[in-house]
């Protein structure tokens, strides 16, 4: 009873002490800068009144003249306009050089990113790429080029940087451009704030649920919807039917009418809580329907998110004509009781089925024995027994699930990008072996030969930049000249070009730009370009996604794009399923596959290192870059694994499994570290990723950081 007591003071205790924590504030804020975009309406226009009122000095960005003159009408003189397009570089430029005259030696106190735009939001396969372009170049790419100019600036003031992203930033439940936009967001706050914290500034991130705003007007987004459905072709219009656009609205407005929220000064009032408090919230999490649904729906397995998810989309036509269509699939189902029962004598009398035998039948001859003696029979013992029966009887069924492959593949047509390099080279080679039809995308005709000269006949190479519209245009008419109508069976989608990994303060917006037209568009527009002929085929998708889409630890846009394709991903994978496509991520570990290399790291880091002005490097110390380039050894020499074959295994049972995982993690530590330190609360990850690193001389520690081996 004792123990139940101090453990009631104990959590009692923790409960005040974050109470009072949460409600101190920083003294002494009146007058100082801030800055906020698209304050044209919404969220941005409300902030940019109420903190003109507590006497902030707001220096407020809109994209028109006209909301630029009306908000001008209603606030103060302090309060200052400027006209900026987040998606145009120099105009950034120049008002971050405005921005810098006004504010001189004071410094900006805060950033709030508010600008953005939902973009169309359709079944992905109505859309093209530059659907998906203009959200990100806006919400992502645009957020990033403000905070990398404006960066300087708050870190003189020892500032905050608040990002307003959204509940999309952690589940994707539509098909466009928002929802990816919304993940590289969260993992751009995340490595921002582990690298800034060193400095003294703070960053977080906002995520609203649903507000009534002129982004998420129902109008607007049913008209945006109704062109996209005009201009379809009629072959998609009739795999979805005619009445599909009239439903699909109906139960846009019901999901609307649940889940709107009318009052935004809750999120206001986040915004004021991150600049104002001395101990802001990495995350704010605004709304009812955030808080109560999809939030936790995000931290839900796929199975849960996926049946939740699509009771609220249509069914399509093409759905009754699958089922009624397929005879293969409607054999196969019909002997599934058959083939269950064979399978698991089989498991059971195979030499190899030893354990699970004596287990079954240990197990078994337990129950019997108690059923023979049921005075001996207790609540607790009856309990027990069921749950461990439930255990055991899963996992036989999950393994039988699992251990079925689809039949007659050989032949079929696998299309995989990134043969250059080893992972990519060594996939191909052992589709080959297996009797596909291999197509191997290399990025230069080097690669292609030598893949070429260590393969069989039927394996073709072809050329492909994915930076490149008209290069990912000639390679689809390749592969559909290659597929003679068959369709394609399978796309394995990588990207792991070199890409500068470093703090976020010594990277430009081009380091980003480069690193997401390739990883993030470039893979988005050769799914959408491929897609007719994977729905034909009902084939799989696999998107090879390695930790730096579990974990955003470190600057650059690799992570970025890593986040956007788990957004991509979960969103056609629930959308496809009507057409009998399957989509799966591979979340592997670090593996010495031809990107992690200690000497192409560390010549990237050196070039981003001498490039840096004085007053970056001084901030950082000399040091600091030995410490660094150190650290980056380690993890390299500690983490990377030689075996990619674990990763090859996994993209070989996706592309052949009936039943593929939603989700493949290979490696150590993508199971047991990057996936612990992305369910661990913020302060907890943030703590070990800092002990992995140096401190710049800027923070004040004399040591250059603790760093642990992993």
């Amino acid at each position: 009873m004792l123990f139940y007591v101090l453990l009631f003071l104990g959590i009692v205790s923790l409960w005040w002490h974050w109470r009072a924590r949460d409600r101190m504030k920083v003294t002494n804020l009146t007058g100082k800068y801030i800055f906020i975009t698209g304050c044209d309406t919404g969220f941005g226009n409300m902030a940019a009144k109420i903190f003109d009122k507590k006497g902030f000095r707001v220096f407020a960005s809109c994209l028109t003249e006209t909301g630029a003159k009306e908000l001008k009408a209603v606030t103060s003189k302090q309060l200052q306009t400027v006209l900026l397009d987040v998606r145009d570089s120099d105009s950034v430029k120049k008002v971050a050089a405005w921005v810098k005259s006004e504010v001189q030696s004071e410094g900006l106190w805060g950033l709030v990113n508010n600008a953005g735009i939902l973009g169309p939001t359709a079944p992905t396969d109505w859309l093209d790429i530059e659907h998906f372009r203009e959200p990100i170049e806006v919400n992502l790419i645009g957020l990033i080029n403000v905070t990398i100019n404006m960066l300087p600036l708050i870190k003189k003031a020892k500032g905050r940087i608040v990002n307003v992203s959204s509940v999309g930033g952690r589940l994707a439940f539509s098909g466009g451009g928002y929802f990816p936009s919304k993940f590289g967001v969260e993992g751009f706050n995340d490595s921002l704030r582990r690298d800034m914290k060193a400095f003294g500034v703070k960053v977080c991130c906002i995520q609203p649920g649903l507000f009534k705003t002129a982004l998420t007007d129902p109008a607007q987004v049913l008209k945006e919807k109704e062109v996209i459905w005009k201009k379809l072709p009629p072959d998609i219009k009739k795999q979805y039917g005619e009445e599909y656009f009239q439903k699909d609205a109906a139960k846009k407005e019901k999901l609307s009418k649940m889940c709107l929220n009318k009052d935004l000064s809750p999120v206001i009032q986040c915004m004021e809580h991150a600049l104002t408090s001395l101990h802001p919230h990495a995350h704010y999490v605004v709304g009812q329907d955030a808080k109560l649904f999809w939030n936790p729906l995000a931290r839900m397995p796929a199975v849960i998110q996926d049946f939740l998810l699509l009771r609220n989309k249509v069914e399509l036509a093409a759905s009754n004509a699958k089922s009624q269509g397929s005879h293969y699939e409607m054999h196969l189902r019909s002997q599934w009781e058959t083939r269950q029962s064979i399978c698991l004598g089989q498991l059971l009398c195979s030499d190899t089925g030893n354990n699970w035998r004596r287990q079954l039948v240990s197990t078994w001859r337990y129950r019997l024995s108690l059923q023979m003696s049921p005075q001996n029979l207790s609540l607790a013992d009856s309990l027990h027994i069921a749950i461990l029966a439930s255990i055991l009887s899963l996992i036989i069924y999950w393994r039988l699930r699992d251990s079925h492959r689809v039949r007659n593949l050989s032949g079929r047509h696998i299309f995989v990008t990134d043969c250059d390099t080893r992972l990519g080279k060594s996939l191909a080679k052992w589709l080959d072996k297996r009797g596909f039809c291999v197509i191997a995308a290399c990025a230069t005709e080097k690669g292609g030969q030598e893949l070429r000269s260590c393969s069989s006949p039927s394996l073709k190479t072809v050329n492909l930049n994915l930076a490149d519209s008209n290069s990912i245009a000639r390679v689809v008419a390749f592969v559909t000249e290659e597929t003679a109508g068959k369709g394609l069976f399978g796309l394995v989608s990588n990207a792991e070009g070199p890409a500068p990994v470093a703090p976020t303060d010594w990277l430009r917006i081009e380091d980003f730009h480069s690193v997401l037209d390739v990883s993030l568009l470039g893979l988005i527009e050769i799914t959408l370009k491929l897609l007719p002929l994977l729905k034909k085929a009902e084939g799989r998708v696999v998107n090879l996604i390695n930790a730096k889409g579990l974990m955003a630890f470190v600057g650059g846009g690799s992570s970025l794009s890593k986040w956007g394709m788990e957004a991509f991903s979960d969103i056609l994978r629930i959308e496809m399923q009507h057409f009998g496509v399957k989509v799966s991520i591979v979340e592997h570990g670090f593996f010495e596959a031809g990107v992690v290399n200690s000497d192409v790291i560390e010549r990237d880091l050196l070039r981003l290192w001498n490039r840096l002005t004085p007053e970056i490097r001084d901030s950082y110390g000399e040091k600091y870059f030995v410490e660094y380039i150190k650290a980056q050894r380690s993890s390299v020499k500690r983490l990377c694994d030689s075996n990619i074959s674990k990763v090859i295994k996994c993209m070989e049972h996706a592309l052949v499994a009936k039943y593929p995982r939603t989700r493949y993690r290979a490696g150590w530590d993508a199971k047991f570290f990057w996936l612990f330190l992305s369910y661990a609360p913020s302060c907890l990850s943030d703590m070990l990723l800092r002990m992995m690193f140096p401190a710049p001389a800027a923070s004040g520690r004399s040591a250059p950081g603790v760093l642990i081996d992993i």
